[in-house]
């Protein structure tokens, strides 16, 4: 028989005797190492080459063997000393211009190395952790560029400017509305600014949401630090009392605390606690259950007092929209730690009706619904993510599928930048981001393992070659996507500079990849990519936050890479072979990066002073 005739005879219908005959498969992975092959397009393999794909499947299978050491080589923090494990965000006496820029530009690199909290295999920082090992000398660059990296503005301290005026508060409530209410539209509009102009409320709550609006409105206003001022307001009426009296003005405005502001200032832990609480605060509202479950969110009104059913159905409405406004910013903010969801969503419990548009022009509720639906698809994969044991092959395609029938069914308005009205552009794009970055995620812990020394790096080539594929591509359509929409606004570039942030790490991975490899053949590609990234991020410039350093960041280990003296392929005589142990705590929608983390341990530089004066 000829090698063509071999080939052909190789089908779908005799894959099953070829998988029986594979001794070193479990059988309860037949059925996935079956569906793994199918998705590589098997036409045209001979038996040796199926042989081959099988050995791979079975060597990237992420169950655990009862009898064999648990594999370390996924998430080192489970395995790690527990008293190794702290944080703190909050630096007392530290000047508050450099609360949201120290993780960045390693002040306490000198004196702390231990600021680590749990984090899995979803973290930027696996990545990260694999160019520094390849690539001992991008370390270096990185340590040696935060030498030279400016102080923060210090252009506004609290305490000694006035409190804004009545006109500073219009314009930072125009602004939250305009460009970041789409994003979880949770507020009556409306109805909030009838109780800021008539000052019918005077409750803490009531405070402590009309300041976060402002804080967040400031920054999308423009202004770089006015946001200080409303957060310091915004302080002293969300304390630990603020729990002894719950109301959905007090979950709103921990919404906004934690999966905001506390994002923006570069405190993911406390954002998170704070999430965690208003959480158990919804919960004790009963944000979680329809107050009439059989019943439609929306009908025509039953006859009697129409008004009064009118203002019934809009409250009803807001706290669907807050309900569903809290899961998605505990998602979002949740992205990147591969931390246990702890029960965010469960149906069997929860019923909350998704949101729905009051009318034809309600692009708000739209936006929402879109969101909300993309995070439970999200919720799904941190759980999964969470769980002992890699993901496999067929798990991560099975869960791309769905993101991408998510973003096939999105409504026309929320597809396409050109079909988006201005002030649901900003949503749309976050949601953009979100999606691909998501899918980059699935894909990175897969793309990493091959790295792992206690696996070969030989025998996955054609899931290897679809998968850094398949991230080239999303990293180029992540630049694309945002260099055509991407506008003037510090909320904009916020989020927009950090999937940046997260789309260079891909042609970065690439280029510090040995030579010889078959992806080297994308170098230039890689390049290309890397030069748009750079000069994006130079334009975004004027509107990132002071201690953002996306850009230097990305140059001192493009710099290091592009030396090819300095790369080199790492041994098993290496101190520390574990790829997949320092994972990012910092990765929200900021730059937000604790290099400490990443530099601290290389014993050439800890007795060096990095500390930025």
């Amino acid at each position: 028989m000829s090698a063509q005739d071999e080939r052909s005879s190789v089908t779908v219908a005799n894959l099953a005797p070829i998988v029986a005959s594979t001794s070193w498969l479990r059988p309860a992975n037949t059925a996935t190492v079956l569906v793994d092959m199918l998705y590589l397009d098997l036409r045209g393999k001979t038996r040796e080459q199926l042989l081959r794909l099988l050995s791979a499947s079975s060597i990237n299978d992420g169950s655990v063997d009862p009898e064999s050491d648990i594999d370390d080589s996924g998430q080192i923090s489970e395995n790690g000393d527990e008293f190794d494990r702290r944080w703190d965000e909050l630096q007392p006496g530290a000047d508050e211009s450099m609360l949201s820029s120290d993780d960045i530009n390693a002040v306490s690199l000198a004196y702390d190395q231990h600021r680590r909290s749990y984090l899995g295999a979803a973290s930027i920082s696996a990545i990260l952790r694999t160019i520094f090992r390849l690539c001992p000398d991008a370390r270096f660059r990185v340590a040696q560029s935060a030498q030279e990296w400016p102080t923060p503005s210090l252009d506004l301290q609290v305490g000694k400017q006035t409190n804004p005026s009545h006109e500073d508060d219009a314009r930072c409530i125009d602004a939250y509305f305009k460009f970041s209410h789409c994003v979880a539209p949770m507020l009556n509009e409306a109805e909030f600014k009838y109780k800021w102009q008539t000052a019918s409320e005077q409750e803490a709550s009531w405070q402590g949401l009309f300041n976060m609006v402002c804080t967040m409105g400031s920054i999308a206003a423009g202004h770089e630090s006015m946001h200080k001022l409303y957060y310091h307001r915004a302080q002293t009426h969300l304390t630990l009392e603020t729990f002894g009296s719950g109301n959905l003005e007090s979950v709103q405005a921990l919404c906004l605390l934690g999966g905001c502001y506390l994002q923006y200032m570069n405190s993911p832990n406390m954002a998170t606690a704070v999430l965690g609480a208003a959480y158990r605060m919804a919960f004790a509202l009963g944000l979680h259950r329809d107050a009439r479950k059989s019943n439609p969110p929306f009908t025509s009104p039953p006859g009697g007092d129409s008004v009064a059913y009118e203002s019934t159905l809009s409250k009803t409405e807001t706290r669907r929209r807050t309900w569903w406004s809290l899961f998605c910013f505990d998602v979002w903010t949740s992205m990147t730690m591969g931390r246990p969801t702890a029960g965010r969503w469960d149906p069997n419990s929860m019923d909350t009706h998704l949101p729905a548009p009051v009318n034809g022009a309600d692009n708000a509720a739209i936006s929402l619904d879109a969101s909300a639906k993309f995070c439970l698809l999200a919720n799904r994969i941190q759980d999964r993510f969470a769980q002992i044991g890699r993901m496999t092959f067929g798990e991560v395609i099975a869960f791309d599928k769905e993101l991408q029938n998510w973003q096939s069914s999105l409504p026309d308005v929320l597809k396409s930048p050109n079909r988006c009205p201005g002030h649901l552009l900003i949503a749309r794009d976050f949601m953009h981001n979100r999606y691909i970055n998501l899918r980059l995620i699935l894909y990175r812990p897969v793309q990493l393992h091959r790295f792992n020394p206690r696996g070969s790096i030989h025998e996955i080539k054609d899931q290897e070659l679809l998968i850094h594929n398949t991230c080239h591509d999303l990293a180029v359509d992540a630049v694309e996507a945002i260099s055509k929409t991407w506008t003037r606004n510090r909320v904009h570039v916020w989020n927009a500079s950090w999937y940046l942030f997260q789309a260079a790490m891909v042609p970065l991975l690439t280029l510090a990849q040995r030579t010889g490899d078959q992806v080297q053949s994308n170098n230039p590609a890689s390049k290309d990519i890397l030069r748009k990234i750079l000069d994006l991020l130079h334009q975004m410039e004027p509107w990132m936050r002071s201690a953002d350093r996306s850009r230097h960041i990305v140059v001192a280990i493009l710099d290091a890479l592009s030396n090819a003296e300095t790369r080199r392929t790492p041994s098993l005589s290496d101190g520390d072979m574990n790829f997949f142990g320092w994972y990012d705590d910092q990765v929200t929608f900021g730059d937000d990066i604790d290099w400490s983390e990443f530099l601290v341990d290389d014993e050439s530089l800890r007795d060096t002073n990095w500390i930025v004066h």
